[in-house]
């Protein structure tokens, strides 16, 4: 897979939408439900309308995602109100569970029965698939515009060329570091040559203070022989003395 392929699939990878939770939703809706009310008027052409628009009649929030809501409360102005024919209507509310929650001389407000509402779950967890789905699908669109890709697709090149570049930064930097420990310690054992005609590796290493790791047997010879040391065997093991020549 090509880089340009990797940071495609990342990014398409990487989606999420951001959509309200179910407990957030439902509160957004339960909103409408228990704070709004609905205006339901009396009409003396057609106050049969009356007993249905107080089970049925709904209001409209602004929010396209909650849609008709069914409120816990009616306002029933009372101006213009034949008030023999609202009151026996009001009989047949209150039969069917309908509640007074107060009254003045101006407005009626009435509570809707618990039965009306036994569904009320079921429609909001519809309700929320519709908005999930839907939101879900528009971001989700939003989000794959090719100029959104093009942009992520432009940013992760240019962090991996610059990662490249301080990969190499740093890899130079630690090999010149690398390079003048060496050159360091390789002075350090030529320096100490200048004043000795014999010596061992071990006898260096433990005067200089110098590991296998600092400098390798094969490259301490070598700095013996460029400053005209020769191996000599002995009883104790290897000697290196300095040539006469």
């Amino acid at each position: 897979m090509s880089n340009f392929d990797k940071y495609v699939a990342e990014y398409i990878n990487s989606f999420e939408a951001n959509v309200k939770t179910y407990e957030a939703f439902k509160k957004d809706y339960l909103v409408y439900v228990d704070n709004k009310h609905t205006d339901v008027l009396y009409s003396n052409l057609r106050p049969e309308k009356f007993l249905v628009d107080c089970e049925t009649f709904t209001v409209a929030p602004n929010n396209k995602n909650i849609g008709e809501v069914l409120t816990r409360y009616l306002s029933v102005p009372l101006q213009f109100v034949l008030y023999d024919h609202l009151f026996k209507d009001l009989e047949a509310l209150f039969e069917k569970g309908f509640k007074v929650e107060r009254s003045d001389s101006y407005r009626l407000v009435l509570v809707r029965p618990d039965t009306l509402f036994e569904g009320l779950e079921d429609t909001i967890k519809s309700l929320y698939e519709e908005y999930k789905a839907k939101t879900t699908l528009a971001q989700r669109e939003e989000y794959m515009h090719v100029d959104k890709i093009t942009a992520y697709v432009e940013q992760e090149e240019e962090k991996a060329r610059l990662q490249a570049i301080e990969s190499r930064r740093t890899a130079l930097l630690n090999t010149a570091e690398k390079l003048t420990k060496d050159l360091d310690k390789e002075q350090r054992v030529i320096d100490y040559l200048t004043d000795i005609e014999s010596t061992t590796t071990s006898d260096l290493r433990e005067a200089l203070e110098l590991s296998k790791q600092d400098l390798s047997d094969a490259k301490l010879g070598d700095i013996l022989k460029l400053h005209n040391f020769e191996k000599k065997r002995s009883n104790s093991g290897n000697v290196w003395k300095r040539s006469n020549l």
